[in-house]
């Protein structure tokens, strides 16, 4: 007799669990500093995973430089078209950004996507957000003068200059450096310059060499001039500049002008830090 049994037919159904994961290098940042972002991206299986596409989204804070390989558009959101995938293959990406000179203290986050045309049965691991945490020296300097003969300013009198250093950032300053020129109308009094960190050269201009200002770190700072005899009215201006391998220049004004009722001489300060 001839064979009656029913065949039922199986339906295959193709998987492909595609996953991405990033890390950061360095973490934390300094603002200014260039930061490498690496993506890798596998196709868990159990099928060939069609038309991986990676979409990676840059933080505000950062500028791109450059991708490994070469995004297929972009840069923000940078997008690659990987293709087709083999079940166990893995893909890696590299991108390098510059973090902004300016950018803010605190955490930026860039998130990277995978999908693929082929079902995915987990979902959850088609993202990754990667925290970047921003460090910055954030330097200040303060600058007062002190007529250490007190009342009026009249030529000869001893004119005090305090130059306070503060770092109110989350990390350190390195290779700081203060430039003071002594100013015009006046006369360094010598051995009369100070710090409480560092070492100081000069005298004109004084530079005080200070090195690692910590987080919350201070440097005071002084030096002594004599007031020179000068026309009437005449201005002492003085300038004093900052900086450090972290730091950008920030301009900080200080005038006073003690007039003298018997030479109209005036002091003017001006802080270039």
């Amino acid at each position: 007799p001839g064979d009656t049994s029913a065949g039922a037919g199986v339906e295959v159904v193709n998987l492909a669990d595609v996953a991405v994961t990033k890390s950061d290098n360095p973490g934390p940042v300094l603002a200014g500093g260039v930061l490498t972002y690496t993506l890798v991206v596998t196709n868990n299986g159990p099928s060939l995973a069609r038309g991986v596409r990676v979409t990676d989204n840059l933080p505000a804070q950062v500028v791109f430089q450059s991708a490994v390989p070469a995004q297929s558009s972009g840069p923000n959101p940078l997008i690659w078209a990987l293709g087709d995938m083999q079940p166990g293959a893995v893909r890696t990406l590299t991108v390098v950004v510059r973090v902004a000179q300016n950018a803010a203290i605190g955490t930026i986050t860039n998130t990277v996507v995978v999908g693929t045309i082929t079902p995915d049965p987990v979902i959850g691991n088609n993202s990754d957000d990667e925290p970047t945490q921003i460090v910055k020296p954030i330097l200040t300097l303060d600058k007062r003068s002190t007529d250490i003969n007190g009342g009026a300013l009249e030529p000869r009198d001893i004119l005090r200059y305090t130059l306070v250093l503060t770092n109110s950032g989350n990390t350190a300053a390195t290779g700081t450096v203060v430039t003071d020129s002594i100013p015009a109308n006046t006369t360094y009094v010598p051995g009369r310059a100070t710090t409480t960190q560092g070492t100081v050269s000069g005298p004109n201009p004084l530079l005080w060499t200070l090195g690692t200002v910590a987080p919350n770190g201070v440097v005071i700072m002084t030096f002594d001039v004599t007031v020179n005899a000068a026309p009437n009215g005449t201005a002492i201006y003085n300038a004093a500049t900052v900086d450090a391998v972290e730091t950008q220049p920030v301009v900080d004004d200080d005038t006073t002008t003690p007039i003298s009722t018997t030479t109209g001489v005036a002091v003017e300060k001006v802080i270039l830090s």
